[in-house]
């Protein structure tokens, strides 16, 4: 309790930040889900009079050569695409307007352009992991030892909590994961470690063991 109230002051200090990024993160996603579907009804040959981010009054906004009214709301907690007729379901059309009203187009289009906003955050989710992953890679744990089951090899071996593994048979490790595998391969057989503790290196050794052991689901696994 002590150390989180440690924390209340920097929080409080960083509060307007704080807010300010999540407006912007959800005003993305709401942005790239209404989206979504204004391009599948463009594409599939509906009218959108409104595509709205936030609600309330009117910010910024402007019409264009489509007559597709862009708006930029007051609460930028949501948002929205107005099709032509979505919000007049008795009214009563004219043979030119007939083709543009929402209510009146095939289910199956409708389907789509419902669709579309979730594909179009799923598929944006999957674009901004890529772009991650291309360029800063992917987050790799570093080989620091979190916790010791008593009576395991890792135990038996003598590494402690807050070790960090250097070396395992000569091979530097970079990563806990590399480490694991290392290990899995090389069951039974007698293994040098060295650890880095307390800013010494310190060198280990002995055999891991193929325990075997059920999972959350109840089926059996090796570690």
């Amino acid at each position: 309790m002590t150390e989180l109230l440690t924390y209340l002051p920097d929080a409080f200090n960083n509060l307007w930040l704080y807010v300010g990024l999540l407006f912007i993160v959800v005003a993305l996603v709401v942005f790239i889900h209404e989206l979504g579907h204004y391009v599948a009804g463009i594409a599939l040959g509906f009218k959108v009079e409104l595509f709205a981010i936030g609600f309330g009054p009117e910010l910024l906004g402007y019409t264009d050569r489509r007559g597709t009214r862009w708006s930029l709301r007051l609460l930028p907690l949501g948002g929205y695409v107005s099709f032509f007729g979505d919000m007049q379901p008795g009214a009563v059309w004219t043979e030119e307007q007939k083709p543009f009203v929402f209510a009146l187009k095939a289910p199956w289009k409708r389907i789509v352009v419902a669709m579309a906003g979730p594909a179009a955050n799923v598929m944006f989710s999957l674009l901004l992991l890529i772009a991650v992953y291309m360029t800063i890679g992917r987050p790799i744990p570093p080989p620091v030892v979190a916790a010791v089951e008593i009576g395991a090899p890792a135990d038996n071996m003598g590494i402690e909590i807050g070790d960090r593994i250097v070396k395992i048979d000569g091979i530097e490790i970079s990563g806990i994961d590399q480490a694991r595998e290392l290990v899995r391969n090389k069951t039974g057989v007698t293994l040098t470690v060295q650890v880095e503790r307390n800013g010494e290196i310190v060198t280990l050794s002995g055999a891991p063991k193929n325990l075997e052991e059920k999972n959350e689901y109840g089926f059996p696994t090796h570690r």
